[in-house]
């Protein structure tokens, strides 16, 4: 005898079939590899799929979103509610899929909060690396600074140093001049009064 469920069970069963493929992909076992739950094009693909089994084994039609041309996930959650089942037949099937569907949201936000933590930090990372550079930078100005203003002041000093050699010089030679010019004045006046007497 014909199971009257027969075709309902292989329609779950497909529709199960693609939402745990949905699920395992973002959620794969501890062995498998990362999931890349940023990866939007298998997110649709996902999707795409499972509303496809949904329309093929229900004629259940998600509609896409006029905006992205994408499946909505809401509108995913609604197809999967309106899957016909028996009587004595749970909604497993649509609390699962909600309780996955939840998972990758907040998988997918605590990714994104340790990826934004991480940028913050290789950032702050930079900036203080920067920083230490810039504080580098200026103290070897301010050394730079500090050494060409010792300079200006040896050199200032070496010149003064030179002006008051050449001012003793000059006050040297100052006094030796009025001294022959004071030891030549009585010569001078012999030498006139000579001039005179031969006139």
């Amino acid at each position: 005898m014909t199971d009257p469920n027969a075709d309902y069970l292989a329609a779950r069963h497909r529709t199960e079939r693609e939402m745990r493929a949905f699920r395992d992909f973002f959620f794969p076992p501890a062995t498998a590899p990362e999931p890349h739950v940023t990866d939007t094009t298998k997110i649709d693909t996902y999707r795409e799929r499972l509303a496809d089994a949904l329309a093929d084994a229900w004629g259940l039609h998600v509609p896409l979103c006029p905006h992205t041309e994408t499946i909505p996930t809401g509108a995913l959650v609604d197809a999967v509610l309106a899957v016909p089942r028996p009587g004595d037949d749970p909604t497993s099937l649509a609390t699962e899929l909600r309780a996955t569907i939840a998972d990758l949201d907040a998988h997918i936000e605590q990714r994104a909060q340790e990826r934004a933590a991480a940028m913050t930090a290789t950032v702050e990372e930079r900036l203080e690396s920067e920083l230490d550079d810039a504080r580098t930078e200026l103290e070897e100005v301010r050394e730079r600074a500090g050494a060409d203003r010792q300079r200006q002041e040896d050199l200032l000093a070496e010149l003064r140093r030179q002006i008051d050699s050449v001012v003793r010089r000059n006050d040297r030679l100052t006094t030796v001049l009025a001294d022959l010019v004071r030891a030549a004045k009585p010569a001078q006046d012999r030498f006139r009064r000579l001039l005179h007497s031969s006139r």
